[in-house]
């Protein structure tokens, strides 16, 4: 719907393949309770804070000993004993990872951490963070922007591994000093200011926390089969998704703000350098990330009857099944090299190389898939 001022859009946000957009937070063992409920089991984080504050002075007299010993296993146990009353937020746990996260918990040999999705500081609900979004969208118009572009200059530019530079060139947001004849980058003109996407929010039960594991390329020389699950143990709080079998929208707002394109000041000097339609997003973003679906899924997951039923099959018909109003992207961590450069000539590796691993939820899921959907909002 055109307003006076922007487009606006609801968002849909469908994870394919579980999503973790981290936060940076990484909880220890004595910040979370495990706990089996029925047939699921549970992991409660703990309000640190907030359990501290309400100690009584004989809970206190208690504390103070471990702390001064720094008898971490004794800590952990202590601090979840307490804890009851002061939950931060509770999210589900699948049972392999229940399972060693329980046993390490005391365990001085074993960090035991979990990475947290990003969640609200004051609710612990989960949401998709709107930069992460724009961020796999801003991959996908300069790579489109790149390959009609001034390619020779483009190319030269790559080669300098100067990212900013080479956007401001694709992208045209590049003006000339008057004074020095110098080229420079004008931020006020970049044409990604035009669209902005609010954080796409979760349902509350709409992460679980499973273990990630390192798979080789299939075709790799040196394949030797998963690293030793014995030896790397990486938990991680992730989205439920379609291979999960599970329907779990994140839902937020785009807008498109066109009157950046309009002139403002001396030559033009402050409007954006290209206008965008929300088509020119939705294609840009399926001609990047489509066909690197099937690729990824050819070089790392393995063909047989089940991987094709449970997760080959079920991507590449989303991906090759899109309405008008859909596209494919992908983000958060786990990403990898092959969707976050630029496409051929300019997607240089980086000096020390991209791997041939890839990182998968319980071995056998992809992370970062998603459909985005956009709906005119009336």
């Amino acid at each position: 719907m055109r307003n006076t001022h922007f487009e606006r859009y609801r968002l849909i946000l469908m994870p394919l393949s579980p999503i973790h957009t981290g936060s940076g937070e990484t909880i220890e063992p004595y910040e979370y309770v495990l706990e089996r409920q029925g047939e699921n089991a549970f992991l409660h984080a703990i309000n640190l804070p907030e359990l501290l504050a309400h100690l009584s002075p004989d809970e206190r007299r208690e504390l103070d000993p471990m702390l001064e010993r720094g008898y971490f296993p004794g800590l952990r146990s202590w601090l979840r004993s307490k804890a009851r009353n002061h939950y931060r937020f509770s999210v589900l746990v699948q049972d392999g990872a229940f399972n060693e996260l329980q046993e390490n918990q005391d365990n001085p040999k074993r960090l035991g951490q979990i990475d947290l999705m990003t969640r609200h500081p004051d609710t612990g609900n989960p949401f998709i963070p709107g930069s992460s979004i724009k961020g796999a969208v801003r991959t996908a118009i300069v790579d489109r922007a790149a390959c009609t572009g001034d390619q020779r200059k483009l190319e030269g530019i790559s080669k300098k591994k100067n990212s900013a530079l080479f956007e401001a060139h694709a992208l045209g947001h590049i003006d000339i000093d008057h004074r020095s004849q110098r080229e420079k980058m004008n931020l006020y003109r970049d044409p990604l200011r035009q669209i902005a996407f609010s954080d796409c929010a979760l349902p509350d039960d709409g992460t679980y926390i499973d273990r990630v594991q390192i798979v080789k390329q299939l075709h790799s020389k040196d394949r030797l089969g998963s690293a030793d699950p014995d030896k790397i143990q990486i938990h991680r709080d992730v989205t439920w998704s379609m291979l999960d079998g599970e329907s779990n929208p994140a839902v937020g707002e785009c807008r498109i703000y066109h009157q950046l394109c309009e002139k403002k000041g001396r030559d033009n000097r402050y409007a954006v350098s290209r206008n965008f339609t929300m088509q020119d997003v939705i294609s840009a973003c399926n001609d990047y990330y489509r066909e690197e679906v099937e690729i990824q899924l050819d070089e790392f997951t393995e063909r047989n009857r089940e991987n094709d039923e449970t997760v080959r099959q079920p991507l590449l018909t989303e991906t090759r099944n899109l309405q008008e109003n859909e596209c494919i992207i992908r983000l958060g961590r786990h990403s990898h090299f092959e969707c976050v450069v630029m496409s051929k000539p300019f997607n240089l590796s980086p000096d020390k190389g991209y791997g041939s691993t890839r990182t998968y939820v319980d071995g056998r899921f992809p992370l970062g898939w998603a459909k985005l959907r956009f709906e005119p909002w009336s």
